[in-house]
């Protein structure tokens, strides 16, 4: 059915009208294709040299704006609450309230749609780059209750538990940290690799560094592992990795993963991380050390 075929038959114009969402099959076929096109455009171009970095900021373009959303929904949601609370059963404030859930329907089905053109998009980003695109910031009946105000409650509800469950992966996390100058990218592969066959529902948590982390991570993404970045507060100045490690600990994690070797030996936060995990009782596996690490990662 076409715009004019929706007008015609709801009697929908103007501002009244919401163009449907395509399924989220055509979603990612267009992604998919636009971004690929668009890559392939840029190498037929002779600008090979930039294209993953034009790739890169196509796609963090729908990131950004799959946040901008989810922070415009929780306004939304924070303006349900408030609806919630001063509705006196008359109908002006409950179809105030009707408007504000069918904007929260409307922005929750847009975020879902932008997500899967972002995902869809980030494959064919790492089809044309070799490498998996990642963010660089940035884890859902009572008296006198009318029914409108029930239905706000449970919208508000599975919004919350969405988001949480989005969030906080469920699964053991495994904290993995090495030099920031790590290159042996198979060593990570192989290691990582091997801890997920023992705990195939493993999470990865970094503090979003070079090295040894980055591979991580794109391991992360090539394997589909969850991920959880605890990026450092930079304005703590020195001590800003060492509270990133606090926060990383409390999180819980079932395991601390670290890449070291004699050319790239543990620095002052790697070391700490290591001795507060001890203290947690927390296992340590310290791949590339002579002695094979310190203790077994599962």
């Amino acid at each position: 059915m076409s715009i004019y075929d929706d007008i015609e038959a709801f009697g929908m114009t103007g501002d009244d009208y919401v163009p449907p969402l395509a399924d989220h099959d055509a979603i990612a076929q267009i992604a998919n294709a636009a971004v690929a096109g668009f890559l392939e455009a840029l190498a037929e171009s002779g600008l090979n040299h930039v294209a993953a970095s034009i790739g890169w900021g196509v796609v963090n373009a729908v990131h950004r704006e799959i946040e901008r959303l989810e922070r415009k929904s929780d306004a939304n949601a924070a303006e349900i609450r408030d609806l919630m609370s001063t509705q006196d059963g008359s109908e002006v404030r409950d179809v105030e309230l009707q408007d504000a859930m069918t904007a929260q329907e409307r922005m929750e089905d847009l975020r879902d749609a932008l997500s899967t053109f972002r995902e869809a998009a980030a494959e064919a980003y790492a089809t044309a780059t070799g490498d998996p695109w990642l963010p660089r910031s940035g884890s859902r009946t009572g008296h006198g209750v009318t029914a409108a105000q029930i239905d706000a409650r449970a919208m508000l509800r599975a919004q919350r538990d969405q988001r949480v469950a989005e969030l906080n992966p469920q699964g053991p996390k495994f904290i993995v940290t090495g030099h920031v100058d790590w290159t042996d990218v198979d060593a990570v592969f192989v290691a990582l690799d091997r801890l997920r066959e023992r705990r195939p529902d493993m999470v990865v948590v970094t503090r979003n560094a070079r090295g040894a982390e980055l591979i991580a991570r794109k391991w992360a993404a090539q394997r589909g592992v969850d991920q959880i970045t605890v990026t450092p507060n930079w304005s703590l100045g020195k001590q800003a990795a060492f509270k990133a490690i606090d926060a990383a600990l409390e999180l819980k994690p079932a395991g601390v993963v670290t890449f070291e070797d004699a050319a790239h030996p543990a620095n002052g936060i790697t070391l700490n991380l290591i001795q507060k995990a001890a203290a947690k009782r927390i296992a340590v596996w310290r791949v590339g050390r002579k002695d094979g690490g310190a203790a077994s990662a599962a």
